[in-house]
């Protein structure tokens, strides 16, 4: 399923979401938060946020990055962050968000981590 700011896909495991603008910002992360909340998660217990196509992203973005974290964990589905740039790496290392969200460089690594 492809939407305006997300490509969805299903596995047997979990439902991987695709971001697909490149920058996610104040202007944007309201609309992306409304349509993230329509996609069901197809009653799996993991989810994977691809971020490879994001090459920037503001404090309004990592918020919404957080709560996507921290919701799903209230609902025991596990969620990675996958094919995350180093700019943004680096972004996230320097506000210590790397220690709060799951990073993995891609599915496999992800699914083999939460088993």
């Amino acid at each position: 399923m492809t939407l305006e700011h997300f490509e969805v896909t299903e596995t047997d495991l979990a439902t991987i979401i695709k971001i697909l603008p490149q920058e996610i910002d104040l202007a944007q992360v309201g609309g992306i938060r409304k349509e993230f909340q329509g996609i069901p998660d197809g009653g799996k217990k993991n989810i994977v946020i691809d971020l490879e196509n994001l090459h920037f992203i503001d404090s309004a973005g990592i918020g919404w990055l957080i709560s996507v974290h921290q919701q799903n964990k209230k609902k025991l589905i596990n969620v990675g962050f996958i094919k995350v740039k180093k700019e943004l790496t680096d972004i996230f290392a320097l506000t210590s968000i790397d220690k709060l969200l799951k990073i993995y460089p891609d599915y496999d690594t992800f699914m083999a981590a939460v088993g």
